[in-house]
């Protein structure tokens, strides 16, 4: 089995930083973190622990990202989401 890897050219350490800088969430600065830890060399599994997903979810992270850029750190809000979402507003109000 080869090693994973990220080889996506607009997938890069600079890249991913100015992402995160954009974008607000702590989900999505985990995901972030992961993959900058990936391209330092870490391995899946220590990722998996340390941010404690499952290392199958690090692979399917560093799938997305080697096939969708950078873009695939966000993902669009499923309607589980939205309503989470909507009912956590309506409680702040």
């Amino acid at each position: 089995m080869k090693p994973l890897k990220i080889d996506a050219p607009v997938a890069s350490r600079k890249a991913l930083l100015r992402k995160a800088e954009t974008i607000p969430g702590a989900w999505y600065g985990i995901r972030i973190a992961g993959l900058l830890l990936l391209l330092t060399g870490w391995k899946t599994t220590a990722v998996s622990r340390l941010f404690g997903v499952s290392r199958q979810a690090i692979v399917d992270w560093v799938r997305k990202a080697n096939s969708k850029g950078i873009d695939s750190v966000t993902r669009p809000l499923t309607s589980l989401r939205i309503a989470i979402r909507k009912a956590s507003k309506a409680l702040a109000a």
